[in-house]
């Protein structure tokens, strides 16, 4: 066997062991609360490695087709196939409103102002200023399509999905899917659906930019 052969498989170890450790520590959030800030970032750090080894170009979407916007958690019980089927399809992820939920800063031991805090988290607002910060994700990451997560496990994320999407839609003629799914009970999550919504928001982006052009 060549060199290369090794090289690339050394890579694809380091990464699985990498992503591997990257999902325990966010599993440990539950068992150690009081970092639940500090253990995603870790975790985030540990996945740029993997980015900054396996090439910034081919990590970043070297057979681009369109750019679409994830909105809610991820299915961390189902990465390994909404990413196949997303790559598949040529999409590339490049918008997320939720990361910055965890982007908040308040006055150590006043609850009052860890209360203001987070209430101005944006899935704790109404729809006005909820739809404006999901409209500035799409503009920012120059999106073609929306992708919104409809998660059994978590109410408050999934609350304004339909509204979300209707509002994008007919703000910035963005199309939109919703799927069912879940963060951590299989039971709650279909891969033909999810499937089926992504290749029908596919479609919808194709069709869009060859009638009118896309957004970038």
């Amino acid at each position: 066997m060549n060199k290369s052969f090794y090289k690339n498989s050394t890579k694809t170890a380091i990464g699985g062991i990498i992503a591997a450790l990257s999902i325990v520590l966010m599993l440990l959030t539950s068992a150690i609360p009081t970092l639940t800030y500090a253990i995603p970032a870790i975790a985030g750090l540990l996945l740029v490695v993997i980015v900054i080894e396996v090439n910034k170009k081919w990590a970043f979407g070297e057979n681009e087709k369109s750019r679409v916007t994830w909105e809610g958690i991820a299915v961390w019980i189902a990465l390994g196939h909404t990413f196949k089927e997303l790559k598949g399809q040529g999409a590339l992820m490049t918008g997320s409103a939720y990361p910055g939920m965890w982007d908040v800063s308040y006055e150590p031991g006043d609850l009052e102002s860890m209360a203001e805090a987070y209430s101005r988290t944006y899935i704790n607002c109404c729809l006005e200023q909820r739809g404006a910060v999901l409209e500035k994700v799409v503009r920012d990451g120059k999106c073609d399509g929306l992708i919104m997560h409809q998660n059994r496990s978590c109410k408050n994320m999934s609350l304004l999905n339909n509204e979300g999407g209707q509002r994008i839609q007919k703000n910035l003629g963005v199309p939109y899917v919703i799927f069912d799914g879940d963060q951590t009970d299989a039971r709650n999550f279909s891969e033909a659906q999810f499937d089926t919504r992504v290749e029908a928001l596919a479609e919808m982006m194709a069709d869009k930019k060859a009638n009118e052009g896309g957004n970038h």
